[in-house]
């Protein structure tokens, strides 16, 4: 027989379903705690741009802004992520909607667009890899969903 073992479960990332999602798009930012929530508000920006951007967290947290190109053109706006943090080891593009440029813009160093994307307070300047998922149950969704699971909505 070809295919997975019956006797081994598949272990998946908890996720919502996808009218939850749709949900998401209207209590994200605007939803009551949102805001309120003691999530600092880069900490919030990386988890809201995750969200638009369908990345993993291991590729968000070491962003460079010098990896964003036509940032002041939301049309052709672009996040050329290095070969080095892809999984697959392949330079891969992502095309950023117009939510995902202006959420750019509204970080504190987008002034000066140079450095980390979202500065983290360790010795290295990386967030680390929990803060990000730690972050999201402060903001309700403790056992509701990971990081990881928001990418579940846009595979096929």
């Amino acid at each position: 027989m070809v295919g997975p073992d019956p006797k081994k479960r598949q272990s998946w990332e908890p996720s919502e379903p996808v009218g939850y999602h749709a949900g998401y798009r209207q209590r994200g930012p605007q939803s009551q705690g949102y805001h309120d929530s003691d999530v600092d508000s880069r900490l919030r920006g990386a988890i809201h741009f995750t969200v638009l951007t369908a990345v993993r967290t291991r590729e968000i947290i070491p962003a460079e802004w010098n990896e964003f190109e036509q940032l002041d053109d939301p049309d052709k706006a672009l996040w050329r992520i290095p070969s080095s943090r892809m999984k697959m080891r392949t330079e891969h593009l992502v095309p950023l909607s117009r939510q995902s440029v202006a959420l750019l813009k509204r970080l504190p160093n987008n002034d000066t667009r140079c450095g980390k994307l979202i500065p983290g307070s360790s010795k290295g300047g990386l967030l680390s890899n929990n803060t990000m998922l730690y972050g999201l149950y402060r903001l309700g969704y403790h056992s509701r969903a990971t990081m990881h699971g928001f990418r579940a909505v846009f595979s096929t």
